[in-house]
């Protein structure tokens, strides 16, 4: 489900009540908005202690705001906008940067590879992890302002004018962003991953080993639920290039922000309402 669905789970009277101050409206507004505001971060910054804390930020953002909420554009729009904006300012913005560069990220692929490894139908969890942790590494190469535009556009799948008013952009300015974003991503994918195109360099069986010696991929703690690379790849080769992109970031299961963060958020939430 995109962020936008999520979020119009949300009925106007529920809003109502919690731009009210009602708690049990307001802890559904959180419970609806934890999922999708935690994948917006997670794919913003990669580490998950990041992350969650930039969601913490954005959740109590938008439910201090709900005040200002007017109805003048749709709750999903607006409530996005207030969470991009707190997780583009997080520690000092640090979002907004790249925070490497396609070919140091070649590099280190090349250094993790083993020719020898072969694909194993009992690592499929392992393999599918290792493709989610290094599709939101690749994201980290584009700067902030492309990197949001590809997550908004392509990833959560808001509409163009959604997501240029979000962004508070003109829609053309919007377009042109994620067109840069998915031509750099194309770009790396179609020479480096095996996933995404046919022969390519990289193969996830091929840098699973590396990737549990250094933790990228921690087997105690796999995101995802199931593992099916073979069946992937055979849906994206029937793809254009950029079709392909699109699919193989859309393929990655959504995260669960943590019950102790969000009631971390509750707590603070609560704390400062009975001030």
């Amino acid at each position: 489900m995109s962020l936008a669905a999520s979020l119009r789970q949300l009925s106007a009277e529920t809003l109502a009540c919690a731009c009210a101050g009602e708690r049990e409206s307001l802890e559904q507004v959180l419970r609806v908005m934890q999922r999708p505001f935690y994948n917006l971060a997670r794919r913003m910054l990669h580490d998950r202690s990041l992350a969650e804390d930039a969601t913490q930020e954005a959740l109590l953002r938008v439910v201090t705001h709900l005040s200002e909420f007017r109805g003048e554009a749709s709750f999903a729009t607006w409530a996005t906008r207030v969470a991009v904006s707190a997780v583009l300012d997080f520690r000092s913005g640090m979002a907004r940067e790249a925070r490497r560069t396609f070919e140091l990220f070649a590099s280190s692929l090349d250094r993790g590879l083993d020719p020898t490894a072969v694909e194993r139908p009992e690592d499929a969890l392992l393999l599918k992890q290792a493709k989610k942790q290094c599709n939101q590494a690749l994201l980290q190469c584009l700067d902030g302002d492309h990197r949001i535009a590809f997550v908004l556009g392509d990833i959560l799948e808001f509409e163009d004018a959604q997501a240029a008013e979000i962004l508070e952009i003109k829609p053309a300015a919007f377009r042109k962003r994620l067109s840069r974003a998915r031509a750099a991503l194309t770009a790396f994918l179609a020479k480096k991953c095996s996933v995404h195109t046919a022969g390519a360099d990289c193969a996830c069986h091929r840098q699973v080993g590396n990737s549990i010696r250094t933790g990228f991929v921690d087997p105690a703690e796999l995101e995802v639920q199931i593992g099916d690379l073979v069946q992937l790849r055979g849906k994206l080769a029937r793809l254009d290039a950029d079709e392909r992109t699109r699919g193989l970031y859309q393929a990655d299961e959504s995260l669960d922000l943590r019950e102790s963060v969000l009631s971390s958020v509750r707590d603070t939430l609560f704390a400062m309402a009975a001030d």
